[in-house]
């Protein structure tokens, strides 16, 4: 019974940010508007996590300056890496010259994405 009540809270959770997911994906211009303020507020919670969580509890278990070291240098190499592949998609469209928009049409494969993540997650978590 105790496995019933845990695949039915995961479902229950996956579902409400489903539901909640739905009318972005139904309406653009709602979309392409709220889309960079929830990607802005998201970058701001995962810098926060990492700067105010995970790197005090590396400092208590005697890790010393390299891991703020590796972490400034993974953000590093992740801005540039964006850059490089907007460059890119700038010069190929200028090539072609063909018009599109530039709102990020990713936003339903990684709204996806984050209720498969969320799934695992629930079951993992119930499982520990």
């Amino acid at each position: 019974m105790n496995v019933l009540y845990i695949f039915g809270s995961v479902v229950v959770v996956s579902l409400i940010s489903v539901i909640f997911a739905i009318p972005f994906l139904l309406k653009k211009k709602i979309s392409n508007k709220v889309l960079l303020v929830l990607l802005s507020m998201s970058v701001g919670v995962l810098l926060t996590t990492v700067f105010m969580d995970f790197l005090p509890e590396a400092f208590t278990h005697d890790y010393n300056l390299w891991v703020v070291f590796y972490i400034i240098l993974g953000f590093l190499l992740m801005f540039v890496l964006e850059k490089l592949i907007h460059y890119h998609h700038n010069k190929k469209c200028e090539q072609t010259s063909h018009a599109h928009s530039h709102a990020y049409a990713v936003a339903p494969l990684n709204i996806i994405g984050d209720g498969v993540h969320n799934f695992i997650d629930g079951l993992v978590i119930a499982g520990s």
